[in-house]
């Protein structure tokens, strides 16, 4: 019968439609019940993290080496030393301690937010259209805003996020250079940004770009190497074992941990929660719609990082959001039109015809 392979793509499809709204009104509806950013507030010690910071460049602007004055400073404020992730890579503690003022950092990252910006006008204004391309500037423009904002512009997630962004625009725009130095150095400066350089790994694998490949994997094994070297010169000064383990921060927090990462946007945290656990789900929808290499490398790295975070990750370490935040809501450009395309009264006629 030549009807039935027809009648068999509608089903299909239909059935495909059903599971996209389902699992959309699901997260929806549970995030709105279920997410509170209350429950991800910092401790009563917010805004240390920063401070320790700023006093470990003050110390190494002073003449003092990095790993001596992240000691000082971290024993001081009652962090372990323990643990080698307490201790963070040299890399921006001491670019910022040797600019002529810590306060420099603060005009590189805004440079760098500017940057990007300025990448994501003219990628995006050969890609879509002008309206959704002024558009997208709103979400990217998360990092500036806080580069503005008391000493944030110390966090290393804060550095690495503008730099993944960077790397994923100067990619679509065709600077493969640029593109692999932004993503390295921000692995660099914060190892959190690891799911983001493997993504770009398999991309170029797929892409059969076996140069591009081994640049992303050299990067990684140079990476590795550093945290080894790094681990042994925080055990050289604690005397105690370099402790691995990283038990603590698999938390199980789920759905709600990945909305607190979400909402840490700058724009998204001074709305109710509500807000986010509305438009985060109808965001990763929109990416279903954007298939040009762009959009998948932004699409996958946002998925690299949700699906880590469903399972790792402190109610205190919501902030690690601002790896990837600033991306999140660009999937809002297209969800219009996967949900017309869904709703369509035409589309199972479509499918028919085909």
């Amino acid at each position: 019968m030549p009807s039935l392979p027809g009648k068999s793509c509608v089903t299909i499809q239909r059935l495909w439609d059903f599971a996209i709204l389902s699992s959309l009104v699901g997260l929806i509806l549970y995030g709105m019940f279920s997410f509170r950013m209350a429950d991800f507030q910092q401790t009563p010690k917010s805004g240390e993290d920063l401070r320790c910071y700023y006093a470990i460049a003050e110390r190494i602007h002073a003449g003092e080496g990095y790993y001596q004055a992240a000691r000082q400073e971290l024993q001081t404020r009652g962090y372990a030393t323990d643990s080698v992730f307490n201790w963070r890579l040299p890399f921006l503690g001491t670019l910022l301690g040797t600019l002529p003022s810590p306060e420099a950092g603060r005009v590189i990252v805004i440079l760098l937010s500017f940057f990007s910006l300025w990448l994501w006008v003219d990628v995006a204004t050969k890609r879509m259209s002008f309206p959704r391309a002024a558009l997208g500037v709103i979400p990217l423009a998360g990092s500036a805003v806080y580069s503005f904002i008391a000493i944030i512009f110390v966090m290393h997630e804060l550095w690495a996020g503008i730099l993944i962004s960077i790397s994923l625009l100067a990619h679509g725009k065709g600077w493969r250079k640029l593109s692999m130095t932004a993503g390295i150095v921000a692995l660099f400066i914060r190892e959190l940004a690891l799911p983001f350089v493997a993504v770009m790994f398999l991309a170029s694998l797929a892409d059969r770009n076996r140069k591009e490949a081994l640049a992303w994997l050299l990067g990684t094994l140079a990476c590795i190497s550093v945290l080894a070297v790094h681990a042994i010169q925080g055990h050289d000064l604690t005397h105690s074992n370099a402790n691995f383990n990283f038990a603590q921060w698999l938390a199980l927090s789920g759905w709600d941990y990945v909305l607190a990462t979400i909402q840490v946007h700058p724009f998204l945290f001074v709305f109710p929660s509500w807000c986010t656990a509305v438009l985060a789900p109808l965001a990763l929808l929109g990416f279903l719609a954007w298939r040009d290499a762009m959009g998948k490398r932004v699409g996958l790295t946002i998925a690299a990082y949700i699906l880590i975070f469903l399972f790792i990750g402190r109610n205190n370490n919501a902030y690690w959001g601002l790896l990837y935040c600033n991306l999140v809501p660009l999937g809002l450009l297209y969800a219009p039109v996967v949900l017309s395309d869904i709703l369509s009264p035409h589309r199972a006629a479509s499918a028919l015809t085909d």
